[in-house]
């Protein structure tokens, strides 16, 4: 019942003698670890997905219900779609989450320390960023992040008493900087930024076509412009109207 646009859809359960399915919709692109093979991201490359990640856990929050599988596995990244999805298997309650490894606070290590909150989530969020940007899997080479005001949210968030760890994404989110817009509308009637540009090409055809008197000076054709094609190759296509002939321009296609 939690779907999400940022949540890979779930599209069935069934059982068999060897367990319990699950079938989810495939989930495009490839996985963020996937993609921190090729080294570390920049704070860009994070705001581009860590927004729908985010946008993603807090509705399923809003169930009353942790994520509490938040791993660079866990999240799928198209960037020619500008795709970013994460797995649903969460919220799946079939069997134990397990403690995620590095990506998992103290009351997952060590179940009964802690009671497991929102804060536990914001914990493997802020351990996400840390590998992205660093390309280390490892929480404690936070110091390694350059942006300060960043990396001391990031600080907060790697709180091991979850009592004392932030419960919302915010503060991570602020110091990353401006959401990503993932797909943004296409402008509707002419862009003035084009102006300059068609007058120039006004300016520049006037200075053409304009008749010049005097005696018609021999055109000096350069060397190292490709060679001129055969002077009886024939148009690939008819021109949609009456064409002045001019030596200086040969028509190849229209």
């Amino acid at each position: 019942q939690i779907q999400h646009e940022h949540l890979i859809r779930m599209c069935g359960v069934f059982d068999s003698h060897s367990g319990c399915w699950v079938e989810i919709e495939r989930p495009p692109g490839n996985r963020l670890s996937h993609m921190l093979q090729s080294g570390p991201q920049t704070r860009l490359d994070v705001a581009l997905w860590a927004y729908p990640v985010a946008d993603a856990i807090q509705h399923v929050h809003s169930y009353s219900v942790l994520y509490a599988n938040l791993t660079p596995d866990a999240i799928w990244i198209d960037l020619d779609t500008k795709t970013i999805v994460i797995e649903p298997f969460d919220i799946l309650s079939f069997e134990d989450r397990g403690s995620l490894g590095v990506y998992g606070p103290p009351e997952l290590q060590q179940p009964g320390s802690y009671p497991p909150t929102p804060a536990t989530d914001v914990y493997s969020f802020a351990a996400v960023v840390v590998a992205a940007l660093t390309a280390t899997p490892d929480p404690n080479q936070v110091g390694l992040v350059e942006h300060n005001k960043l990396r001391q949210e990031l600080i907060k968030a790697l709180e091991l008493n979850p009592s004392l760890r932030p419960t919302e994404f915010t503060g991570i989110l602020g110091a990353i900087g401006d959401r990503v817009n993932l797909h943004p509308e296409a402008k509707k009637g002419f862009d003035k930024r084009l102006i300059p540009v068609v007058v120039l090409i006004a300016v520049l055809m006037a200075v053409i076509l304009w008749p010049s008197g005097g005696e018609k000076k021999a055109v000096q054709y350069r060397q190292d412009l490709p060679e001129l094609p055969a002077e009886d190759r024939q148009a690939l296509g008819s021109p949609p109207g009456e064409v002045m002939q001019d030596e200086n321009v040969i028509v190849l296609n229209s």
